[in-house]
């Protein structure tokens, strides 16, 4: 893991579905931490929001923390139920998936202020399946058994 001095961090040491130290765009994910909520970006960045100012030092359901060197505003939406909003307007959608073991809400949705929207599906095992765009073109993913991503199947037209 790389610090940088702003709180950024990128996180090579962790096993994903690329092998460990690996990961790619949709691999974003936001989990609970110790007075923290997490967040994995896009670009592998771990960014933290403290939760130490709140009462049980826990974020609920309506409540919002912004990261400001990121310029991230998150939002409890309901338990394992988060947004992250870049400064662009652009909205994540995170939640708990049936069948990831794993304490992780995963990328569900991505839409920005124009009306453009990613929806993102995952199989009985918490692997990303597929993925849906606003023209509803559909990109396809296949993993083996130990849930490595091994093949992404792009639409024709």
């Amino acid at each position: 893991m790389i610090a940088a001095a702003d709180g950024r961090f990128r996180i090579y040491g962790r096993e994903t579905s690329l092998g460990w130290g690996w990961s790619h765009s949709l691999d974003e994910a936001v989990w609970y931490g110790r007075g923290r909520v997490f967040y994995k970006s896009a670009d592998g960045r771990q960014i933290e929001f403290h939760t130490l100012d709140l009462p049980e030092r826990a974020i609920r359901p309506g409540q919002t923390l912004s990261e400001p060197y990121q310029e991230f505003t998150l939002r409890c939406v309901e338990p394992y139920r988060f947004e992250v909003e870049t400064h662009a307007g652009v909205v994540h959608e995170f939640a708990r998936v049936p069948g990831d073991p794993s304490e992780r809400m995963r990328l569900m949705k991505r839409r920005t202020r124009d009306g453009h929207t990613n929806e993102f599906h995952y199989d009985r095992l918490g692997r990303l399946e597929y993925a849906v765009d606003s023209g509803g073109r559909i990109v396809r993913f296949e993993h083996n058994d130990r849930g490595q991503l091994t093949a992404v199947k792009l639409p024709l037209s």
